[in-house]
């Protein structure tokens, strides 16, 4: 081995050599080695010690794990980092866990929602992969600018109908970026999701064919990941990315709970199913009086009424980006009384995706629950907007008071925004109820808004 590292020629003994650390000999002339290390020779007992060294690097390295694959020609990374706990079974936490409480004697904590990527877009030709590169540069750059403590995925993270094979590669992609960073995350699915497929190449007004993925599929390969939440709802209830992710103290008392609904669509009717009712009201019972935020893909109908309305009550509540028309849930006394049901059990806020050009967040007076869209993270769909993701920074305080804990709605207080993937921020909100203009907070030094350079972004993209 030491022969095919230092090749030694002309010399009957390999010898390891050294520069500075260790006390050297003079040795013959004619003696060379091709690292250019020329009439020095390392003493029997340097040799044991710097090859005691080498075997402490490799034993060192091969505990961190530090394994690297060979760089993917179609990517921009140099290197593709893969965990130490890589396909290793262990059993997960079920729950998120809160810091340390800060100078106020308040939890403070970051989720991030990423939506609308739509990976997988044209696999056979050059845009759709390179497309897919620059999908991933936009979760990097979003995640280094707000490092959040959990990313929320609301649906449409593939385009389905156009993956004619290999659709779980394809999602390994996100699941193996968000991992590489160290993030947790649980995923909600869209109606694109499990797209019926269409071969375009034929004819793209031909019929659907059958699924090539179900979002048992993806659900299940998501949750294989290390820092992922997310699993199946009871089989009962319809979809599949129905379930409760409880944020704890230390002391493993709730907080605060994310509710995450299948929205449906794709492979399954959109909208809400009375099974959903019953599937929520046994998940809030094991959480009374704790304020929960719920995410889904589509909107609810409560957001196009309140975008729509003429009742300055209501639109005056609105602010940030509203570039196209709302696109909810169908109507139906299910998703009205889910509604209710989530109100009346302490859901501050609600978010979803669906629409791209939207990210504007509505306030519900009436129920005091803001309702925001995030902001569409991808590459791939509809539309020539600027990508970013929405961020909810949250403060949590249930103390007790005189033995008594606060109502849930001062419990949870948070701030909102987009980020940008250029770094910018805009679409902001808060929970104070009184708003600011937000347009004149957007204004930038040249006079213009956010709203203008979209438009100018949209003629030019």
């Amino acid at each position: 081995m030491l022969k095919r590292i230092f090749k030694l020629s002309n010399y009957e003994s390999p010898e390891i050599f050294s520069t500075t650390l260790f006390n050297m000999e003079p040795i013959p002339e004619k003696t060379s080695f091709t690292l250019g290390l020329r009439g020095k020779r390392m003493k029997p007992i340097s040799k044991a010690i710097l090859f005691g060294c080498l075997i402490s690097c490799v034993i060192y390295l091969y505990h961190r794990g530090a394994r690297f694959s060979l760089p993917d020609q179609r990517s921009s990374h140099k290197f593709h980092y893969s965990s130490h706990y890589d396909n290793v079974h262990r059993e997960k936490p079920t729950s998120l866990t809160l810091g340390d409480k800060n100078r106020f004697q308040v939890w403070r904590y970051k989720i991030m929602q990423l939506t609308d990527l739509d990976f997988g877009e044209a696999p056979d030709r050059d845009w759709g992969p390179a497309q897919d590169v620059k999908n991933l540069e936009v979760i990097d750059t979003l995640l280094a600018f707000e490092k959040p403590d959990f990313v929320v995925l609301t649906g449409d993270m593939l385009t389905a109908d156009m993956i004619d094979n290999g659709a779980k590669q394809v999602y390994h992609k996100i699941g193996q970026a968000l991992d590489r960073r160290g993030v947790k995350w649980g995923m909600t699915i869209g109606n694109h999701d499990d797209a019926a497929f269409i071969d375009r190449n034929v004819d793209p007004h031909v019929e659907a064919e059958a699924a090539r993925v179900s979002r048992e599929d993806l659900i299940a390969l998501d949750a294989t990941f290390n820092g992922s939440f997310s699993k199946a709802g009871p089989e009962k209830t319809r979809g599949t990315s129905n379930y409760v992710i409880p944020i704890k103290d230390a002391s493993d008392t709730a907080r605060l709970i994310l509710y995450m609904l299948d929205s449906g669509g794709g492979s399954i009717k959109e909208g809400y199913h009375h099974t959903h009712l019953s599937w929520f009201r046994d998940a809030a019972a094991e959480y009374p009086d704790i304020p929960g935020i719920a995410f889904s893909h589509i909107p609810p109908r409560k957001m196009k009424k309140l975008v729509e309305s003429k009742n300055h009550k209501y639109r005056n509540q609105c602010f940030g980006n509203n570039l196209e028309p709302v696109t909810p849930v169908p109507e139906n006394w299910a998703e009205s009384k889910l509604y209710n049901e989530l109100v009346a059990h302490g859901v501050k806020i609600m978010g979803f995706g669906h629409d791209h050009g939207n990210d504007m967040c509505c306030r519900d007076t009436d129920n005091d629950v803001e309702l925001c869209f995030g902001r569409r993270s991808g590459y791939g769909g509809y539309g020539h907007f600027p990508r970013g993701a929405r961020v909810y920074a949250l403060e949590v305080d249930l103390d007790p008071v005189d033995g008594v804990h606060s109502p849930p709605k001062e419990s949870l207080r948070w701030r909102s925004w987009v980020r940008f993937e250029d770094g910018t921020i805009g679409s902001r909100s808060w929970d104070s109820g009184k708003k600011v203009d937000e347009w004149q907070a957007e204004i930038r030094r040249d006079g213009t808004t956010k709203h203008d350079i979209w438009e100018a972004h949209a003629k030019h993209d």
